[in-house]
């Protein structure tokens, strides 16, 4: 008997030594069914907590803030506040031209989408331009691979943000992102 299959009929409270409690063929049809539901059931709860752990994190910041706490152990678990930098591409003053050229004739939604697009398509044209960051895109550009790059292989200022190279000087930025996260203990 295979490990897997072990294991699965232990999750079903069976005892996989005895000829007496294998199950047949409707019983594992409803077994697998049943597998499948807490399964599914799992995957609502994991997203539902995920939901309310995003909907909550921005308070968990703030509570943290106002009591200079940095860290708190509970129940096993040491929920932290982890700083994260990120690239930001940089349209606000693309949506700027775009409102001076374009007047009232579209909205402020719009005008962003617009400025958001463009800034993109500049700042692919600026990364491919140079030799040091030309591997960062093909027709678009990776953000996790961005943010690799801005960690490693730029130099950072006196605040710890990485300093953008200078061909892209205006066309990226980083956002600073604070999460809550959970260690296990």
């Amino acid at each position: 008997m295979s490990k897997e299959r072990e294991q699965a009929l232990i999750a079903a409270g069976l005892d996989p030594d005895s000829k007496d409690e294998l199950l047949s063929g409707d019983e594992l049809i409803d077994f697998y069914i049943e597998l499948a539901n807490i399964q599914k059931a799992a995957a609502n709860a994991e997203k539902s907590a995920s939901a309310a752990m995003k909907t909550i994190s921005g308070d968990i910041i703030k509570h943290f803030a106002e009591h200079g706490q940095e860290r708190v152990s509970r129940r096993g678990r040491t929920l932290y506040i982890a700083r994260e930098l990120w690239p930001k591409v940089l349209s606000d003053e693309i949506a700027d031209e775009l409102r001076q050229t374009l007047g009232e004739d579209y909205s402020d939604e719009e005008i962003g989408k617009m400025a958001a697009a463009t800034a993109k398509e500049r700042l692919i044209a600026a990364l491919r331009e140079s030799p040091d960051t030309e591997h960062l895109v093909s027709e678009t550009y990776n953000s996790q691979t961005l943010r690799g790059f801005m960690s490693k292989d730029c130099d950072v200022d006196e605040d710890g943000f990485p300093i953008v190279p200078e061909h892209l000087e205006g066309l990226l930025g980083t956002s600073e992102v604070f999460r809550a996260k959970v260690l296990a203990r």
